[in-house]
């Protein structure tokens, strides 16, 4: 019986195949086996966060694919789980892309200090 994908396994599964790339190569650019691929695809194990930040710099994604990439993240439900760098990756971007300069600036160094709050 074929389970189904997940949103990221979708997503990452027609990216190796616009690629033209085979599950088997994918594993080894992830170091992975090709069982832990189809499991993470359907969601029978937690996407690892690393891949958020691996998949896009082997894959030469652009800005487009990096949110294709992160909204299937996001969507997959094994991957409820968010960390504080997650968040401050979210709302570094968001900072970035609604503000200039110094107001900018200000946002950013707000937020590393309340981030850094809950670290300690």
């Amino acid at each position: 019986m074929n389970k189904a994908y997940t949103p990221f396994g979708i997503y990452f599964s027609n990216l190796r195949k616009t690629r033209k790339q085979s599950i088997t190569e994918a594993a080894k650019l992830l170091g992975v086996s090709i069982a832990y691929i189809s499991s993470v695809e359907h969601g029978d194990r937690e996407i690892p966060s690393d891949w958020r930040t691996k998949i896009p710099s082997i894959y030469n994604l652009n800005d487009k694919e990096v949110e294709e990439l992160n909204t299937s993240y996001f969507e997959t439900p094994s991957s409820k789980k968010i960390s504080l760098s997650d968040i401050e990756y979210c709302f570094t971007n968001m900072i970035n892309n609604l503000f200039e300069g110094e107001e900018k600036e200000k946002m950013l160094e707000e937020l590393k200090k309340r981030l850094n709050e809950f670290r300690n």
